[in-house]
């Protein structure tokens, strides 16, 4: 029951994808072996039709004899670039390689693991770096619980259902190559609820990472010295504080080169207090992006004055102006389907409160408020004259979006990405500030020119 299932499977996803069924498959197969000669072109069709589908029961299903698999898998086994197979079938496969005297597959770049569908999954995927030595990029949609392969070429991994704590630091010894990793929450049920990254330290190339939000050391993460991305993700509730003390020392080891920082609060249990984000000395962040937050008042500044872009996107705020105090160098503020509130209730005097605090502040240009769907500032834009809108546009710029244009970015539920990129930890050049040549590159640093405790309360 369990093959005739597996095969209608396979046959209804070739259909899907255009491939020819099992059945033809395995004709042209024969053919292929009948008039063996690796450079016919019945070949040159076939084999992207095998890296298209899982062909590993179709050799080990007894319909080929072996005279035809001693034809056919050496020459296949030389020109694959991509292999896709279930878990279980890593063992035949290699055994089959094997039997033929077929030691590796040199060409191979990607390989795609899936789960087997069984409650017990044996893990042969450590003789994947038998196999397959060249490999670059792998993408594994079952529990890794055994000993991880040693492949020296590995650049990009995904491992959708967990790791194992022994796996995980094998991988961090033997893919120094590697330069995109993405492991899902799965790995925590794996590991008492915390992943351990200790030795992630030595993959110094990786640029972009995705990691459940509970892991530990954080340190070994601020090590990572290419790291242009970093997401940390867990979609189940943030208790307390506790996540805070996981991020924040990631924040401060990387507070000059953190240029962009993306939050959605859907799972948090209390209110977030941006200032215990301990943002104000990051002095390269140009962009704060949050999104279903229910934002605590601040009686101090909460962003760093180079920041230039704050975004809200269902979000409920409070005291709004303590985000936007004595930021001159702000050009962008994003309101999307929020709610604005006072201590009595729905605010309609936000855009005043900002247009004050721009007419206050030395400012270079106007800033831009873009909003849509967040009723306070509509009926504030109401009552607004329309000279009165006018004459304040050297400081202040409004526009009302539909809903379909909003869509600038959509942050994953439970998700906290930073962006990093050179670091910006010097001064401002005052000559050019007084002569006026500093707009011409204004850099998330030009107006920091000290970020003190004294500017913080103001």
């Amino acid at each position: 029951m369990k093959t005739m299932k597996s095969t209608r499977n396979r046959s209804v996803a070739a259909k899907v994808l255009g491939a020819p069924s099992e059945e033809q498959i395995i004709g042209i197969l024969r053919t292929c072996a009948k008039y063996f000669n690796d450079k016919n072109q019945l070949f040159k069709k076939v084999v992207p039709i095998l890296e298209m589908i899982n062909f590993v029961p179709i050799f080990s299903s007894g319909q080929l004899n072996r005279q035809e698999l001693q034809r056919l898998v050496p020459i296949i086994a030389k020109e694959l670039t991509q292999l896709t197979l279930r878990m279980n079938d890593i063992l035949p496969l290699y055994l089959l390689c094997q039997s033929l005297n077929v030691k590796t597959m040199p060409r191979l770049k990607s390989c795609f693991v899936l789960s087997s569908g069984t409650v017990e999954e044996t893990n042969h995927l450590i003789l994947l770096g038998l196999l397959l030595p060249q490999l670059e990029v792998l993408r594994v949609f079952a529990p890794v619980n055994g000993d991880f392969p040693v492949l020296r070429k590995l650049r990009s991994l995904q491992l959708n259902h967990g790791i194992s704590k022994v796996a995980l630091s094998q991988l961090f010894r033997n893919s120094l190559q590697l330069e995109n990793f993405v492991l899902t929450d799965e790995t925590l049920k794996m590991n008492n609820w915390y992943v351990n990254v200790t030795g992630i330290e030595k993959c110094r190339k990786l640029r972009e990472l995705v990691l459940p939000l509970y892991h530990q050391p954080s340190v070994s993460l601020c090590k990572l010295a290419n790291l242009t991305k970093l997401s940390l993700h867990h979609q189940m509730p943030w208790t307390g504080q506790h996540w805070l003390s996981i991020i924040t020392p990631i924040i401060h080891a990387k507070r000059h080169e953190l240029q962009c920082l993306t939050l959605d609060g859907s799972y948090l249990t209390v209110p977030l207090n941006l200032f215990n984000l301990q943002l104000l000395q990051c002095t390269a962040l140009s962009k704060l992006c949050l999104s279903n937050c229910t934002l605590a008042d601040s009686l101090v500044s909460t962003v760093p004055l180079s920041c230039q872009h704050l975004s809200f996107r269902r979000c409920v705020i409070g005291k709004l102006d303590c985000h936007l105090k004595a930021h001159a160098l702000m050009q962008l503020l994003e309101l999307f389907d929020c709610e604005l509130l006072t201590a009595a209730g729905p605010s309609n005097h936000v855009l005043q409160t900002v247009l004050w605090l721009r007419k206050h502040q030395p400012t270079l240009n106007a800033i831009h408020v873009l909003y849509s769907q967040t009723i306070n500032l509509r009926k504030e834009m109401e009552m607004w004259p329309i000279n009165h809108l006018l004459e304040n546009t050297p400081w202040i710029q409004i526009h009302e979006l539909q809903p379909q244009a909003t869509q600038l970015w959509q942050q994953p539920l439970g998700t906290i990405t930073m962006q990093f990129g050179h670091p910006v930890n010097y001064m401002p050049d005052m000559e050019e500030q007084q002569t006026g040549q500093h707009l011409n590159r204004i850099t998330a640093a030009d107006i920091i020119k000290d970020i003190d405790k004294s500017m913080i309360g103001h």
